[in-house]
């Protein structure tokens, strides 16, 4: 395991991974609070082993967009 802090020399960019529903947000804002260069180098967010059925509750507009038939063509599904 390596502290991500200490490869800020050799990498560019950065991608926070984010787990539904176990990730607390204050952890998350002092992992950036903490290391200022990693979050100037922050990318994107990735929010890992979302719950598809939970997240369509918070966006009516794009309720068909996390439906289990949108997924599927993907080859993702909420129950695997």
């Amino acid at each position: 395991m390596v502290d991500v802090r200490a490869t800020t020399q050799l990498v560019d960019h950065f991608i926070l991974v984010v787990e539904w529903g176990q990730t607390k947000i204050d952890v998350v804002k002092h992992a950036l609070h903490t290391a200022p260069t990693i979050h100037d180098s922050l990318i994107g967010t990735v929010l890992n082993k979302t719950d598809i059925k939970a997240m369509a509750r918070y966006d009516s507009y794009l309720r068909d967009y996390y439906s289990e038939d949108h997924c599927a063509r993907y080859g993702l599904s909420s129950s695997g």
